[in-house]
């Protein structure tokens, strides 16, 4: 469905879904180490995913495909390829299998335009074998970046100067820990940034979800 990062937060805003979770998904060999970022990236095997626990009170799940291909942006790589994966190891599971090859059919039949111009022939369904929760840097990520971005841009024009003038009609020397507050915010701003470059390089933290983990995330935390 494309980069994970947009297609996680727009569906987490529908009404009837409580969670998602970007990860790895795809591979059909048992025997290959947990996938990470890089590998995905220069590999054929893993697919960007979004694992969805949604309320089936309030959602449908042909509500959830519609979203699916609503938001999702594919590409060529394999890594960005159009894929529903279902678990098949148990009767909702086949039960969605089903559900999901009608609709398609039914969409490709339909004739409908979609947006963007994709076709619904473009979407994959594929038994789910293992799904990796990705570098907890993925998880929610436009939500942090925006704040992140928040920050930044404060800190780069405290490095400017521009709050000066505030600062010293507040207190006599602009300093802060015998550094003027230009020069903390220039420094504030490279420890963030080499932090976020850290944190990009040496996050290994991808993890397998086994089927229901994230609902009894929300269970435990009272969502």
């Amino acid at each position: 469905m494309g980069c994970f990062w947009e297609p996680a937060e727009s569906l987490l805003k529908q009404p009837g879904i409580l969670a998602t979770t970007v990860g790895y998904a795809g591979c059909a060999s048992t025997n290959k180490p947990p996938p990470t970022y890089d590998t995905v990236c220069f590999g054929n095997d893993y697919v960007e995913a979004v694992q969805v626990v949604y309320d089936d009170n309030i959602l449908k799940y042909e509500q959830l495909l519609d979203y699916f291909f609503e938001f999702q942006k594919p590409g060529i790589k394999r890594q960005y390829a159009s894929v529903i994966f279902i678990d098949e190891e148990n009767e909702d599971g086949r039960e969605e299998a089903k559900i999901a090859t009608e609709w398609k059919v039914k969409a490709i039949e339909s004739k409908v335009k979609p947006k963007d111009n994709l076709s619904y022939d473009i979407v994959q369904i594929e038994p789910l074998t293992r799904f990796y929760k990705a570098e907890e840097y993925h998880q929610r990520y436009w939500e942090k970046q925006r704040l992140r971005a928040f920050f930044g841009i404060i800190l780069i024009v405290g490095a400017s100067g521009t709050f000066d003038p505030v600062i010293d009609a507040v207190v006599d020397d602009i300093s802060l820990f015998r550094l003027h507050f230009d020069t903390f915010c220039n420094a504030a701003f490279l420890v963030g940034a080499g932090w976020m470059l850290l944190e990009r390089l040496l996050a290994r933290d991808v993890r397998e979800l086994k089927r229901g983990d994230s609902a009894a995330s929300i269970l435990d935390t009272g969502n």
